[in-house]
């Protein structure tokens, strides 16, 4: 880690956070490696971890981990949920042995039961938000098996829907009784109604590490616009990908073209993905001066982002926006589901599939200023330039942000 992160600062990458998702530990798992449900930071693996975080905050940079709703078998806090009867059960009454492929066996946390709640946000509090975490990914929450038996005794049927907003909830819960809201952020994948009230941030999931259309980069982006229709603002995706299997492996090509869109959204994240040796990482040298320039790209335009969160705090307004949002009357714009307005002012078209050169995009009524040749556009249909470092994004005439949106070129 220390010298990923001396790499990083060599190349002028912005680092705001580390996100480290194996901080708890791994083990191996048949030929891969796979992370060790059990939220205590391993000490063999990071020694003195909390002394490492805090010599980290000391340098301006924040530490995130990782979470999950499952408890290995073999681990310690599986033992002490097991004998307090925090558990789900199986019909039989014993402990429900979720399929997940982790040996010797996983189960869940019986979020039916207020006790068990009470148990698992102490657990967050005192492994992770006292050891010094300003984060952590809140991963799965949409496995609960539908043959369960609660501690509620509720349909689990039911009951497997209103999981995830329970498991959000018990994260901001654990946050806010340690006094820590507006400091640390965790981030979902799994949502339902009401989601969006105790979830800090949420993440597109486990895309393909492709150019697919429904689980490559393209897809990031109607998820982003779906989620803002349904309240929910703050999102972002894994940057480069996630999933690698069979023929799917990240290229550079991809990954470059990934942190172009992840410019413009309110957070840039990578992920190692699920096999990493198979797939080039952020600090590869083919892509690591590029994630330099992205970040710098990001960081530059933060006064905007700090503007569009002030927006949707106070309005409700997501910063990614369907283009028909501010131009209602135009029938063009509800056939459009891969580009997007970010904030009123910046209209971007990432470039979604391999070896382009131009992109066609379209641009509702307005005075638009192409960012990186300063070229002005009108409505209609155009094709752009749009190389890699070169997101075909349009700003408007009239934005308050024109200098900052103008300077972006020059980075």
């Amino acid at each position: 880690m220390k010298k990923k992160l001396k790499k990083c600062l060599d190349h002028g990458i912005k680092v705001g956070v580390i996100w480290c998702q194996d901080w708890q530990g791994k083990r191996m798992m048949y030929s891969s490696s796979r992370l060790f449900w059990n939220w205590i930071y391993d000490d063999e693996l990071y020694p003195n971890l909390p002394s490492y975080i805090k010599s980290l905050n000391e340098k301006g940079i924040r530490f995130m981990g990782y979470i999950n709703s499952f408890l290995a078998g073999d681990g310690v806090l599986f033992k002490e949920a097991e004998k307090k009867g925090y558990t789900i059960k199986n019909q039989e009454g014993g402990v429900y042995h979720v399929k997940t492929g982790m040996k010797p066996f996983t189960t869940m946390v019986d979020l039916s039961n207020p006790e068990a709640i009470d148990w698992l946000k102490g657990v967050v509090k005192k492994h992770m938000i006292d050891i010094g975490l300003s984060g952590w990914m809140a991963d799965f929450g949409e496995y609960l098996p539908v043959d369960a038996v609660l501690h509620s005794g509720e349909d689990p049927e039911i009951f497997h829907n209103k999981y995830p907003t329970i498991w959000a909830k018990t994260m901001y819960e654990a946050i806010k009784e340690a006094g820590k809201l507006g400091e640390i952020v965790f981030f979902n994948r799994s949502g339902n109604s009401y989601t969006s009230k105790y979830s800090t941030l949420v993440w597109a999931g486990d895309q393909l590490v492709d150019w697919s259309m429904d689980d490559g980069l393209a897809s990031v982006i109607p998820a982003g616009i779906s989620l803002g229709i349904c309240g929910i603002g703050y999102f972002h995706s894994d940057t480069g990908g996630y999933s690698t299997f069979f023929k799917f492996k990240r290229k550079p090509e991809l990954f470059k073209r990934w942190m172009d869109q992840s410019i413009f959204t309110m957070i840039i994240r990578t992920h190692e993905g699920n096999i990493p040796e198979r797939n080039i990482q952020f600090d590869d040298d083919e892509v690591i001066d590029h994630f330099a320039l992205t970040s710098k790209r990001h960081n530059h335009l933060k006064p905007y982002l700090k503007h569009l969160s002030k927006e949707y705090q106070e309005k409700g307004i997501p910063p990614i926006r369907a283009c028909y949002l501010h131009y209602e009357d135009d029938p063009e714009l509800h056939k459009l589901k891969y580009q997007y307005l970010f904030g009123e002012d910046l209209l971007v078209a990432p470039v979604i599939k391999p070896e382009i050169k131009n992109w066609e995009i379209y641009l509702p009524e307005d005075d638009w200023i192409h960012v990186w040749s300063g070229e002005k556009y009108q409505k209609g249909w155009h094709i752009i330039d749009a190389p890699i470092g070169q997101i075909p994004a349009f700003y408007r005439k009239d934005s308050q942000f024109c200098e900052l949106f103008e300077s972006l070129k020059k980075i």
